[in-house]
Order: C-alpha cells, then structure tokens, then sequence
C-alpha cells in the first residue's frame, strides 16, 4: 500500500487554516472571478478544461486537513472538482451568483469549485471559486486563464504552474492592509477591486465571455 503523502503549510495558510477552524461557515477568504457568456456553450468541453486545470495545480486538488495534530495538505491523485451546472431563472440571477459564491468550503475535500449558472442555450455565467489557502488573487487571474485555455484548445498549452505560498510574505502584507482578505469571519466574500474596465470582453470561440456583476 502506497504511503500517505502530506506536505507542510506554510504560515499564512496555517493562519487560514485556523480560522476556518474558528468559523467553518464564513465566506470571507473566498476568491471569484466571474464571467458572462453570451454564446452557444460546449458543457463537455468545459467540464473536461476543469477537469483539467483541477489536475494541473497540486493547492486545487488538495485536501487541507489535520495529520498528527498538525495543519497540513494532501495532494490528490486526480482532479477533486467538477463542474457543477444549475439552471437559473434571468430574474434570480444576481441572488444565484451571490449564493453560489458564499457556500462555505469544506477544506478536508478541496479548496476549489466551479459552477456554470445556465439562464438560457446561448447564455450563462461561469463561476470559478477558490478559498484564499489554495491561491490569492493572481493565481485565480492564471487559474481562469488556464480555465479558458483548456476549454479553447482541449488542453492546456501554458506549462507554468503556480505556487503561491512562495510569496507568502507578500500575501501577508496585503492581509494586513485589507486587499488579500475579503473580510472578517463570518462576512461575505467580496470580487477583487479591478483596475481594468469591468465591460471589457473576453473572447474565445464558442463564447462571449464578460465580468457577471453580482448586485
């Protein structure tokens, strides 16, 4: 039987960890980026690039869990997510999106989902969520790249990965000053202040893909 195989937090995602322990239902440390798409959808294809993406990136397809009394990490041998499709009602969108977003994670199964809110054939919002221990908010920028890079070309052409607890010290530094933290425990999550214009559309074929305002 092949052994256990856990690594190590690093310290801000021991912080984390102890405050999911603290309050499991907030939100706060939730990360999105969502994206319109007003265009016919290939479910099959997107589902595969998630599928994907979740296999690439060891923090998305970790389980975060307690080994011997220590906060820890256990790499999965395959992709823990899989793309979630719930029809929506025009009139319940923005309520959708907001509820889709809040689900608190369960660390011990992973530290990322994506979610497609279908209004119509032609039209519907895709929502890729990560908790702020498995990345920070340029990761997620690469994450919905690699996400739309998978989906384009049936695979994943961009070899970098990410690791963001490299930068840990800097992630720290935009806790303390409010812009990697979302909020105290128990708050919402909030989408990242963006410089660039939110109305800027995003295009790959079979879609139209544009920043979902959420209220």
């Amino acid at each position: 039987m092949a052994p256990i195989v856990v690594k190590p937090l690093s310290v801000i995602q021991q912080t984390m960890w102890l405050e999911h322990q603290l309050a499991p239902q907030s939100a706060s440390y939730n990360l999105v980026l969502p994206i319109r798409i007003r265009s016919p959808l290939d479910a099959r294809a997107l589902e595969g690039a998630v599928e994907l993406v979740g296999l690439r990136h060891e923090l998305l397809r970790s389980r975060f869990l307690d080994h011997d009394g220590e906060p820890c990490r256990r790499p999965a041998d395959g992709p823990l997510t899989r793309l979630e499709i719930l029809d929506v009602p025009a009139a319940e969108l923005a309520t959708a999106i907001r509820s889709y977003v809040n689900q608190p994670f369960d660390l011990t199964e992973g530290a990322f989902r994506v979610g497609l809110l279908r209004l119509s054939a032609d039209d519907a919002v895709l929502l890729p969520v990560a908790h702020h221990i498995a990345s920070d908010f340029v990761s997620h920028w690469l994450i919905v790249r690699d996400l739309l890079d998978a989906y384009r070309h049936g695979k994943l052409s961009v070899t970098m990965t990410f690791s963001w607890t490299r930068s840990a010290g800097s992630s720290a530094r935009r806790s303390e000053g409010g812009r990697a933290r979302t909020g105290p425990p128990g708050s919402r999550a909030r989408r990242r202040p963006n410089s660039r214009p939110t109305d800027r559309a995003r295009q790959f074929p079979g879609a139209l893909a544009t920043r979902a305002r959420s209220g």
